[in-house]
């Protein structure tokens, strides 16, 4: 079978079986192959899941696998993974927008100004840590435009060519570009979006030697039916030669202004099915809208309507940097969790195990049936109610070295 998509199968004789589910943090299985006999109960069941990865990038594939009747299994597996550690701040699901404006000195007045202009609609529109990409080596310096991108609350991030570059000279690029913007501009340099967001393997070595959070390089088709959806937006840890770096990777969803539109009639069509996507699958959205383009009568209606989908859809507008450091902070948070046969309580103990504050870190607890809980030493930020189940999203705050116990009881 082919040309599908599923995250659970029970494989059983009539009464008892094994009883498999995945989890969203890869795209789900999309193939089976059955090889067995007619006339005995011998055979094989294959399954089958594939994605491509870009250099440096990492997969996780989450597997949960039961024994029993149907029932039973499916039930033991929901208890063990009923209660996690949700990738977002407060519980929110972050819509970030990032322009490249590549060089400030040689972009028109007119292109520049257009520039200004959607950043005004954005802060009408209660758009804020709007994202620019901006070429920062020697020849690239324009203080006077620097100085009004922040002024407008722009977020800088940095962007050159690199692929095809060797490591030294990547190397170079990245220091110029950091030496430049601390000294001509005043500001640290975070992130980094390579040129057509194509780069190399030592190009994740370079940004983590120079202490570069997060690096905007993947491409991800709109979603549509089965495909395109689970697995496919959220952060990931990069690796070189298997070792772990301090860099996230962060996947931009298309369309982009003046690209193909895909499956789609328009670009707020396809915007919007990544929105919906995104908000299922409780990942990251991550739009590419150059500010130069954004503004221009051919797009701005589009734009200003993909906007107001999201914020009524109940996204957080924020910046790469948020949540990428947020996601690197929780690589030292653990949790134990225990609970109650009924559900009427569960006892998250969690520690932050790093050396500074983590805030809003947040737990995902799938409570069954129509019950209210409270929560001590937390908040719920948010709460998602189906008609078997709910869910509860559990924020608190944590010191470095701090230990707390998180109660989740029934009312």
């Amino acid at each position: 079978l082919k040309k599908l998509r599923f995250n659970r199968m029970f494989i059983n004789n009539g009464k008892e079986g094994i009883y498999i589910k995945f989890e969203k943090t890869a795209p789900y299985p999309n193939e089976i192959t059955y090889t067995g006999l007619i006339n005995y109960s011998y055979y094989e069941v294959s399954i089958h899941l594939s994605e491509s990865l870009l250099p440096s990038e990492s997969m996780d594939v989450t597997q949960w696998i039961s024994i029993g009747d149907e029932q039973a299994a499916e039930k033991n597996i929901e208890r063990y993974s009923s209660v996690s550690l949700y990738p977002y701040p407060d519980g929110e699901t972050p819509m970030i927008l990032v322009s490249r404006i590549n060089s400030l000195n040689t972009s028109s007045e007119e292109d520049f100004d257009m520039t200004l202009n959607a950043h005004e609609r954005f802060r009408e529109a209660g758009v804020t840590g709007y994202t620019e990409a901006v070429r920062m080596r020697d020849a690239e310096i324009n203080t006077s435009r620097m100085e009004k991108l922040l002024e407008d609350g722009a977020y800088i991030i940095g962007c050159e060519m690199v692929e095809g570059y060797n490591i030294t000279v990547q190397a170079e690029e990245i220091k110029e570009i950091k030496e430049n913007a601390a000294k001509n501009y005043g500001i640290e340099i975070d992130g980094f979006m390579p040129e057509d967001l194509r780069y190399e393997l030592d190009t994740v070595k370079v940004l983590a030697d120079r202490n570069l959070t997060f690096l905007v390089a993947k491409r991800i088709m709109p979603a549509f039916d089965i495909y395109f959806q689970e697995g496919l937006r959220h952060p990931e840890l990069t690796y070189y030669h298997g070792d772990r770096t301090g860099v996230v990777l962060l996947p931009v969803s298309e369309p982009v202004i003046g690209g193909a539109t895909y499956f789609y009639d328009s670009y707020s069509s396809a915007w919007k099915a990544v929105i919906d996507s995104v908000i299922k699958n409780e990942d990251l959205c991550m739009f590419l809208w150059d500010s130069e383009k954004v503004s221009r009568p051919e797009y701005i209606n589009e734009t200003m309507s993909v906007i107001r989908y999201a914020k009524e859809r109940g996204m957080n507008f924020t910046t790469p940097y948020e949540i990428a450091k947020h996601f690197l902070l929780l690589q030292n948070v653990s949790a134990t969790v225990s609970g109650n046969d009924d559900e009427s309580k569960t006892t998250i103990s969690v520690k932050n195990e790093n050396k500074e504050a983590v805030h809003g870190v947040t737990f995902r607890v799938e409570v069954l049936g129509a019950a209210e809980y409270t929560v001590k030493n937390a908040k719920i930020s948010r709460k998602t109610r189906f008609w078997d189940k709910c869910v509860y999203y559990v924020s608190t705050d944590l010191e470095p070295g701090e230990m707390k116990d998180i109660v989740l009881e029934r009312k």
